[in-house]
């Protein structure tokens, strides 16, 4: 599936369920990093983390 652009591509994903938007402040560490591992582990079903 082709996208035009970013926003097309996050809407598909948002509209298909694999857009999790984060929207509290983290920190680089050791916040971006336990979402890094998790997503990693939970391997291809893993959604697309928006940070808002």
């Amino acid at each position: 599936m082709a996208f035009d652009d970013l926003r097309s591509f996050l809407q598909a994903l948002d509209d298909h369920g694999q857009l999790l938007k984060i929207s509290e402040e983290v920190n680089a560490e050791p916040d971006l990093a336990a979402a890094a591992n998790a997503t990693g582990r939970i391997g291809d079903g893993a959604p697309a983390l928006w940070f808002d």
